[in-house]
């Protein structure tokens, strides 16, 4: 047979360790290496195959594709685009929030916000590392005050869910983070394109924005008191110096603690025109330290842990001096599972390579900021078909 007549398999590929391999596997040569059925016993194992460069034959993939059964009589996930949902998400809020600060909102404002609730639940259910490391890879500077809204919203809702709060609360919290800034939104993202700071009127403005928020949603047919409340007490501060109220400790909503940190993370890796984006475990280190003071050190250390020290997207150099991205959390906090994207030298990889961040020779070293047009993969070159 000729080369043609092969699939190479790759990461995308259905393999898992502790299940059946679905097909006959070769090598480069044609050799058979393994029989369908054959089932690996680690990640190592698998991992090893794989890097061989490990091919099927073209018919057999293909017939597995097609008929929806693969060859080992499992049926097959339905396929999931994580990517595509997001995008649709985003475009239902740009729809919201300009009807909204128009004050001509659509129709039923509160059902449209809904449907971008839903979607999120359903990502942060099929793959919640695709949905966390979306927040890191689609950073620009431009288009910043609608996407910052989305960041927020898949944060919040991946935390409470961690958090175990009913599927109301979540609802709300959720929705809070995708409309908290619609009282700001023009001077939002015209301050993240200049490097002046606010004039005393812009200041105002953004002292009212809670406020502002809360009227406009209440125009658009929002009637959810949660929902309202912890839109009104998203910049309050557990020691009192927030606003607008200057609320304290218990006495600011559980659910506007949560939206707060999310909203301040967001903000704090998101890149400006005239400074670079901060390395999300910077971003998490500086929550932590204020945690205690300004925002609730319990919910900090909530986040911390739902996210690992080097969440899902971010991007960190091996002690080996490689270049991976944090692909999900590993079994500690310090030893993530990634993917190296660039050799010792900084040159790109021709394909991304696993590492074991738990041994010493690959083990994390420090965070490394890449900007987007440095990283020569694509998030479904990365995580796989879903992240489409």
């Amino acid at each position: 047979m000729s080369k043609s007549d092969f699939h190479r398999i790759s990461l995308d590929d259905p393999l898992q360790f502790g299940k059946p391999v679905p097909w006959d596997i070769y090598d480069a040569n044609e050799k058979l290496l393994v029989r369908k059925g054959f089932v690996p016993q680690s990640e190592k194992q698998l991992e090893a195959l794989i890097q061989r460069g490990i091919y099927t034959t073209a018919e057999e993939y293909l017939k597995s594709r097609e008929t929806g059964i693969d060859p080992a009589g499992q049926e097959k996930k339905p396929q999931h685009r994580v990517l595509s949902m997001m995008g649709q998400a985003n475009n239902i809020i740009q729809s919201i929030t300009l009807g909204i600060v128009a004050h001509t909102p659509l129709p039923d404002t509160p059902a449209e916000v809904l449907k971008v609730v839903n979607i999120l639940d359903e990502i942060t259910s099929i793959n919640p590392d695709i949905a966390l490391a979306y927040i890191l890879f689609k950073q620009t500077a431009e288009g910043y005050a609608s996407r910052h809204l989305l960041d927020a919203g898949i944060l919040s809702m991946a935390v409470t869910k961690s958090m175990g709060k009913s599927r109301e609360e979540t609802t709300a919290i959720t929705a809070a983070a995708l409309t908290m800034n619609i009282g700001m939104l023009g001077l939002q993202e015209d301050l993240q394109t200049r490097e002046e700071p606010p004039t005393e009127a812009e200041k105002a403005l953004i002292f009212q924005h809670p406020v502002l928020a809360a009227q406009l949603l209440q125009e658009a047919g929002v009637s959810d008191e949660q929902w309202l409340s912890f839109v009104l007490h998203h910049h309050e501060n557990i020691d009192g110096s927030g606003y607008h109220t200057g609320k304290a400790g218990d006495d600011i909503p559980e659910g506007a603690k949560i939206i707060s940190l999310a909203d301040r993370y967001t903000a704090l890796i998101a890149p400006r025109l005239y400074r670079k984006a901060m390395h999300p475990s910077q971003a998490l280190r500086t929550l932590l330290i204020e945690g205690g003071k300004t925002c609730d050190a319990r919910i900090a250390a909530t986040f911390i842990k739902e996210l690992g020290i080097y969440p899902p997207g971010a991007c960190v150099k091996l002690v080996n001096g490689e270049t991976g991205i944090v692909m999900r959390k590993g079994f500690s906090a310090m030893e993530p599972a990634v993917l190296v994207i660039k050799n010792q030298y900084g040159a790109d990889l021709p394909a991304p390579q696993k590492r074991d961040t738990g041994t010493d020779r690959f083990a994390i070293k420090e965070p490394r900021h890449l900007e987007a047009v440095d990283i020569p993969f694509t998030m479904q070159q990365l995580w796989g078909s879903e992240a489409t």
